[in-house]
C-alpha cells in the first residue's frame, strides 16, 4: 500500500515538472518577441500567469530551487508591468532572460531524472545569472523618464530588493484590501495564500523582520479561523506600515508579530496554546 501511495506520488510530481516544462516553452515563446520595444502588457500578463503556476505548483510539490527561481523571473517581470511607459528592451537584455529560463530549464532536469542540485552550479551560474540580470533591469530603469527605483538608491542590493518587493507586495495588498472590504467568500484561504508568499518573499530577501511578521499572520489565522475579518485587518494594517519601512530603508523597524486588537481584548488562553508559545524570532 505504501509503495502504491508513493508511486502515485512520483507520478504526480513527475507530471508536474512536465506541465512546467510546457509552460516555459510558452514563456520563452514570449521572450524571443520582446527585444527593441515590442513588450507590451498583455503579453507581460501571459508571462506572468505562466510564471504564477509553475511558482505555484513547484511550491505545493516542494520543489524549493524551482520555486525560488521562478519566484525571481516572476519578479523582474512583475517590476516591467509597473511602468506606464515600457524602456527599451535590448537584445541583451533578452539574452539575460532566456539565460535565466535555461537556469530553470536546468533545474526541472535535475529534478525529474531526480539528481541533486550541484550547489557549485547555483553559486556560480543560476545565482550569478540572476543577479546580472536584475544589475541590467536596473541599468534600463536609470535611462528611462519612468524609472519606479529613487535615485538615491546607490545600492545595487537595496534597488533591488526595493524593486522585487514592491512589484510583489504593492498590487497584492490592494486587491487584498477590496477582498476584506467585500468580506468576499473564501477570505481566509485568500489571506492564508497571501502571507505565505509574502513569507517566502522575505525569505527570498533576506527581509527576516518582515518574514516572521507574515509568520505570525499565518499562525494567527490558523489558531482562530473565526476571527479571519479581525485578522485579515490588522494584518493588513501591519503590511502597509511594513511596506512603507521597507521603502524607507528601515526595515529592521518592522514588527515581527502581528497585534490583533481582538484579542488582546479577550481574557488569555493558558500558556499551553499554541500562540503563546511562539518564539520564532531570530536575528534580522
Amino acid at each position: 500500500m505504501l509503495e502504491d501511495i508513493e508511486a502515485k506520488q512520483s507520478e504526480i510530481r513527475l507530471g508536474f515538472l512536465e506541465e512546467a516544462q510546457e509552460n516555459l516553452n510558452k514563456v520563452e515563446v514570449e521572450i524571443v518577441q520582446i527585444v527593441n520595444n515590442s513588450v507590451s502588457q498583455q503579453k507581460i500578463e501571459i508571462i506572468l500567469r505562466l510564471l504564477h503556476n509553475i511558482k505555484g505548483g513547484a511550491s505545493m510539490m516542494k520543489f524549493a530551487v524551482l520555486n525560488d527561481y521562478t519566484h525571481q523571473l516572476e519578479a523582474v517581470f512583475k517590476v516591467l508591468k509597473l511602468y506606464q511607459e515600457f524602456p527599451v528592451i535590448d537584445v541583451k537584455f533578452k539574452d539575460l532572460l532566456l539565460a535565466s529560463l535555461d537556469c530553470i530549464y536546468q533545474v526541472i532536469d535535475f529534478s525529474r531524472k531526480g539528481i541533486e542540485i550541484d550547489k557549485h552550479w547555483l553559486e556560480t551560474k543560476a545565482h550569478s545569472n540572476f543577479n546580472t540580470l536584475w544589475q541590467k533591469l536596473v541599468q534600463l530603469q536609470n535611462h528611462t523618464e519612468t524609472a519606479i527605483v529613487p535615485l538615491n538608491f546607490k545600492d545595487i542590493n537595496k534597488s533591488q530588493i526595493f524593486q522585487i518587493f514592491e512589484a510583489e507586495v504593492g498590487q497584492s495588498l490592494a486587491l487584498l484590501e477590496s477582498s476584506i472590504k467585500k468580506q468576499v467568500p473564501g477570505l481566509l484561504q485568500e489571506v492564508l495564500t497571501v502571507a505565505k508568499e509574502f513569507s517566502e518573499l522575505g525569505e527570498m530577501l533576506a527581509l527576516g523582520n518582515w518574514k516572521h511578521l507574515c509568520n505570525s499572520v499565518i499562525d494567527f489565522l490558523e489558531l482562530y479561523p473565526d476571527l479571519v475579518i479581525e485578522i485579515s485587518s490588522d494584518a493588513l494594517k501591519a503590511w502597509q506600515q511594513s511596506r512603507l519601512l521597507v521603502i524607507l530603508g528601515q526595515e529592521s523597524s518592522i514588527l515581527t508579530e502581528l497585534k490583533v486588537q481582538t484579542l488582546s481584548l479577550t481574557k488569555k488562553e493558558p500558556a499551553t496554546d499554541r500562540f503563546y508559545l511562539l518564539q520564532r524570532v531570530e536575528p534580522f
